[in-house]
């Protein structure tokens, strides 16, 4: 038998929805990009040079000469990267998981976490001193599309979510 329970004495179970604010939406945008940038950095500095050690520098073939840069620049910047890049990663999980935030924005950082890290692997790769054949832009060529296509698709998510909260905001 069902009592008819006075109006607001009760609360209809249901999950809270997201509602991000501006601020939530372009700290999201930051972290993601973050996570991106530290994943180029960090990957740019564990990969390492992977030139030939053999024979001086300037007897090998490139297909490209990576930047001079001094070493310290690396070792100071590539920890940091990776470090910045797990904390960012770490809000937006968290972020998440207490529904301040859309879970797809996880799925932004991870495409750009992953296009940061083939882009340091081309990197590496293209800009490798070699004896003979240097197969490193040809890798470059074949790999550049895929990080297209990995910022593409975060580019996408992205709009579509400042999309899906621009309906619910308007819808409210």
């Amino acid at each position: 038998m069902d009592a008819a329970l006075p109006e607001g004495d009760w609360v209809t179970p249901v999950s809270p929805p997201v509602v991000e604010g501006a601020g939530h939406v372009a700290a999201c945008v930051v972290a993601s990009c973050i996570v991106g940038a530290g994943a180029a950095l960090g990957s740019w500095w564990l990969i390492g040079d992977q030139s030939v050690h053999t024979r001086s520098p300037e007897d090998l073939d490139y297909a490209f000469r990576a930047p001079t840069v001094p070493h310290w620049v690396f070792v100071t910047f590539g920890p940091i990267g990776f470090v910045a890049a797990v904390a960012s990663l770490s809000w937006l999980v968290i972020a998440a998981s207490r529904l301040v935030i859309d879970r797809r924005w996880l799925q932004v950082a991870s495409l750009l976490a992953l296009a940061g890290f083939l882009l340091a692997v081309i990197g590496r790769v293209a800009t490798a001193g070699s004896i003979g054949a240097n197969i490193g832009g040809g890798l470059g060529i074949l790999l550049l599309p895929a990080v297209a296509g990995l910022a593409v698709r975060a580019a996408f998510v992205t709009l579509r979510i400042s999309d899906a909260r621009r309906s619910q905001l308007a819808s409210s």
